[in-house]
C-alpha cells in the first residue's frame, strides 16, 4: 500500500482513535489529507470499509510492536527474558495508543463481530506464537509435555495483564500503577511462573 491510500488510512485511524467511530466523518479526513470525496470513495466503498481497513492496519502495526518485544530479547536466558519482556509488554498493553485501539475495537464489535476475532487471531497467531517458540527453546521439555507451549504463552501474557485488564476494555478511567508497583507486580508474577514450571532460580 503506497501513497494516498496509506495517508488516508493513517489519518483515518488517528481520527477514529481520538474521536471514535460516530464522531469521525469523511469530511474530517479530507480536511487533513486534502483531495475530495471522490478520492476517498475511489479507494473505499464507504466509511465502514475505511474503518475496517484502518483497524486492520492498526492491528498489523500493533502485532509488529508486540512481536518485536519477543524477538529483541530472544537470546536472553529465561529469567532475564521474562523481566524484560514483561515490562515492555505491560507498558505497551497499557499505553494510551493500545488502550484507545482496544476500546475502539470493543465498542464496534457489537456491530461487526469480525473485529474482536481480528484482534484475537493476530495476538494468538503471531505474538503468542513467537513467545511459545521462545519457551520451547528455554523450558524443560517435561513441562511442555504436560502443557502446550501456546497455552503456556497465553497464560503468561494473561498473568502480566491481570488486575486491570478489564479496565482497558471497559470504558472506565484507567488507573495506571506507578513504576515501582509495576516492577513489584512483575517480579512476583515471574517468580510464581518460574516456580510453576519447575525452573531452578
Amino acid at each position: 500500500m503506497e501513497g494516498k491510500e496509506e495517508i488516508i488510512l493513517n489519518t483515518a485511524l488517528d481520527l477514529f482513535l481520538s474521536k471514535g467511530y460516530d464522531n469521525t466523518n469523511i469530511k474530517d479526513i479530507i480536511n487533513i489529507t486534502g483531495g475530495s470525496y471522490t478520492t476517498i470513495y475511489k479507494n473505499f466503498k464507504n466509511k465502514n470499509q475505511l474503518f475496517l481497513k484502518a483497524i486492520q492496519k492498526g492491528a498489523n502495526e500493533r502485532v509488529k510492536k508486540l512481536t518485536k518485544i519477543v524477538l529483541d530479547n530472544f537470546e536472553l536466558e529465561l529469567e532475564d527474558f521474562l523481566e524484560k519482556f514483561a515490562k515492555e509488554y505491560f507498558n505497551f498493553f497499557y499505553s494510551d495508543y493500545n488502550v484507545d485501539f482496544l476500546r475502539l475495537v470493543v465498542s464496534r464489535s457489537y456491530y461487526d463481530k469480525s473485529l474482536q476475532l481480528l484482534i484475537n487471531k493476530s495476538d494468538r497467531a503471531v505474538v503468542i506464537k513467537e513467545l511459545a517458540k521462545y519457551f520451547e527453546q528455554k523450558i524443560n521439555k517435561n513441562i511442555l509435555d504436560e502443557i502446550n507451549s501456546l497455552e503456556l504463552a497465553m497464560l503468561y501474557c494473561s498473568m502480566i495483564r491481570a488486575n486491570t485488564a478489564f479496565d482497558v476494555l471497559a470504558n472506565v478511567k484507567l488507573e495506571k500503577p506507578n513504576k515501582k508497583e509495576i516492577e513489584s507486580s512483575i517480579k512476583t508474577k515471574n517468580k510464581f511462573f518460574l516456580r510453576a514450571i519447575g525452573y531452578k532460580m
